[in-house]
């Protein structure tokens, strides 16, 4: 029971320090080549925020009544996964919030993922474009490589007109265009 307590206190900390250390070390600068910026919208870390609260409670249960989970081992152990995993998603929604972003340049699609990777698909080389129902864009490049694009609406339509110009018409246009119409 107390290398659970341990072992809890031992995860949360860290996952914090590593989301702070990530979202810090994120360059937010403006290029000078820069057309569109999409990130996610910053209500989004609401859920976040939601999440790290629930297994700090969970945290906070643990020492003032171990036995709030159950009397059993089992449910202990069932307590930590699940402050385990909120600890995580909460971390991981952060970082989606405030690390994931798409930038559009004059000739490239530069993706930034959760952990600041960097991938960079030039606009040539996009072979399919797809709209989702929940109006976000799925692009595919002639490698194979898949991209998810979403985030707050002025900057989607901002990034979408960009693309419109920039994606080979008989590629997408029309679901690029078709986007655009959608989201108000």
């Amino acid at each position: 029971m107390n290398l659970i307590k341990i072992l809890s206190c031992l995860i949360l900390v860290p996952s914090i320090i590593f989301v702070i250390n990530i979202i810090k070390s994120k360059n937010d600068d403006p290029k000078a080549l820069e057309l569109a910026r999409l990130k996610e919208t910053a209500v989004t870390a609401g859920g976040a925020v939601i999440v790290y609260s629930l297994a700090i409670m969970l945290l906070i249960f643990q020492f003032v009544n171990p036995n709030i989970s159950g009397a059993s081992s089992t449910a202990h152990l069932y307590g930590f996964g699940l402050y385990v995993v909120c600890t995580l998603l909460g971390s991981y929604i952060m970082l989606y919030t405030f690390v994931k972003e798409e930038i559009a340049t004059k000739d490239n699609l530069i993706m930034v993922s959760v952990f600041n990777n960097i991938k960079i698909i030039k606009w040539d080389d996009i072979s399919k474009v797809e709209s989702t129902f929940s109006k976000r864009l799925k692009i595919t490049s002639k490698n194979d490589h898949k991209v998810t694009i979403s985030g707050e609406k002025n900057e989607m339509k901002k990034f979408l007109k960009v693309a419109v110009k920039k994606v080979d018409p008989e590629i997408g246009e029309d679901i690029l265009l078709g986007l655009i119409n959608k989201i108000k």
